[in-house]
């Protein structure tokens, strides 16, 4: 493909991501999709132009306000990425791009050609949320929820994130999985926090590493196989994931229990967890029984757990590294029903719990609201449970001193390179 025919390629990609039609990685794989003819290295470009222009959108449409430009789509987005690339190019060069001959994007207007003129004489201040890639409304915030940490935190969200996966350990140990790594020609090396973890050197086509094919390495983030862990769920217990998913948390509970005792996972959406079975037939595990209604689990299971896990739906905002254009798609709304929708869970959840067990409260969300707020609202409800400190758990899981300040587990992609994880944990006394 010629530069021109993949900037209109992106301009149309862009066009769905902007309508929030799914994830920019979604989105992105069901063009390509859709157009096999399409080589490898030109897939790599789309890939990489794509994200560029999602990871510095707060900067392009600040300019484009300041520079009067009427609309803010996918077009307009890509001719500001042009115009303010590290090295720039003319408006000439623009033009030539933009001409409309063969598979060129549609000729530049004389609006559009004196939006580049504008731009070129902008010298304002560039304001936090858009020097940082965030909606200005999110701006206070998550200024008010990560404090002096705001800049570091979302620099940090604004890079790629890594390559990690978690070591079933039903199969092998974490040394045994590096060296099957290195025979399948993949570098890797423990990572600094779970001791079940591998940080890859670069990404991977999947279907192609042995190692995986196998059932000995699972693709997750280092964050959340740190719930999993801080779970701590025994051999012969019985667990329930509430919000499973596709399953990576279940199949991290039941190696920690050494595939003995009864694992339960459920999840609203059927569809996400009726992946779970082909990942859990080639991890080898043989513990876990799904629910795809979560109502029949509150039922079937009243005070006979535990461990539970609840792993709330939230903003997702922890993992923005992952999904950078997830930022632009949430509102006001979304934020005060998630949190509504996680006191509600959390009160639900403690149902399942038996005198003794342990109720996990967990999100991949850096907002207060949704971590400690939900949090401190549970204490003040419930007299049937006490808070327990995560960083005990922690020390006598993993044996360091826990890496993270306070009762409650938090990790940060700031300062400690995984996705944003928070959880709570009570134990039920009465």
């Amino acid at each position: 493909m010629q530069t021109n025919a993949r900037i209109a390629a992106v301009i149309e990609i862009l066009e769905g991501v902007l309508a929030c039609a799914g994830s920019a990685e979604l989105v992105l794989r069901r063009y390509l999709r859709g157009r096999r003819y399409i080589g490898s290295k030109d897939r790599r470009a789309l890939q990489d132009l794509t994200f560029a222009i999602i990871r510095r959108r707060g900067l392009l449409q600040w300019n484009l306000e300041q520079a009067r430009l009427a609309t803010d789509g996918a077009r307009a987005l890509m001719i500001t990425h042009l115009a303010l690339e590290p090295e720039p190019i003319t408006t000439e060069e623009i033009g030539a791009l933009f001409s409309g001959a063969g598979y060129a994007p549609t000729i530049l207007t004389d609006e559009e050609r004196g939006f580049l003129k504008r731009l070129a004489g902008v010298d304002a201040a560039v304001p936090d949320w858009a020097r940082l890639n965030i909606p200005q409304w999110l701006e206070p915030e998550l200024k008010t929820s990560l404090g002096k940490d705001f800049e570091a935190q979302l620099d940090a969200l604004n890079r790629e994130a890594p390559v990690d996966v978690r070591v079933n350990t039903l199969k092998c140990t974490r040394e045994e999985a590096v060296l099957a790594l290195q025979e399948a020609g993949i570098a890797a090396e423990p990572t600094a926090y779970s001791p079940v973890g591998l940080h890859l050197e670069k990404r991977v086509p999947w279907g192609n590493v042995g190692p995986y094919k196998d059932g000995l390495i699972e693709p997750q983030d280092e964050g959340s196989q740190i719930l999993g862990l801080i779970t701590d769920p025994r051999p012969g217990q019985t667990v329930i994931d509430l919000c499973a998913g596709a399953g990576g948390k279940t199949l991290a509970l039941a190696a920690a229990m050494e595939n003995e005792g009864r694992l339960v996972a459920t999840d609203i959406a059927a569809g996400r967890l009726a992946r779970a079975a082909p990942r859990l037939e080639r991890a080898g595990v043989e513990i876990v029984e799904t629910m795809d209604n979560p109502s029949s689990v509150y039922k079937a299971y009243v005070g006979q757990a535990d461990r539970v896990l609840a792993d709330s739906p939230c903003t997702g905002s922890g993992a923005w590294r992952r999904q950078p254009a997830a930022r632009w798609c949430l509102s006001r709304d979304d934020l005060d029903r998630f949190q509504q929708t996680q006191s509600d869970l959390l009160a639900r959840a403690a149902t399942l719990v038996k005198p003794g067990g342990r109720l996990i409260y967990a999100t991949c969300s850096l907002f207060h609201g949704e971590n400690e707020g939900c949090a401190i609202g549970f204490d003040a409800s419930s007299t049937q449970f006490r808070r327990l400190s995560a960083a005990e758990i922690w020390h006598e899981i993993v044996g360091d001193a826990a890496p993270f300040d306070g009762d409650d587990l938090k990790f940060t992609p700031g300062s400690h390179n995984t996705d944003g994880v928070f959880a709570a944990i009570w134990e039920r006394v009465a």
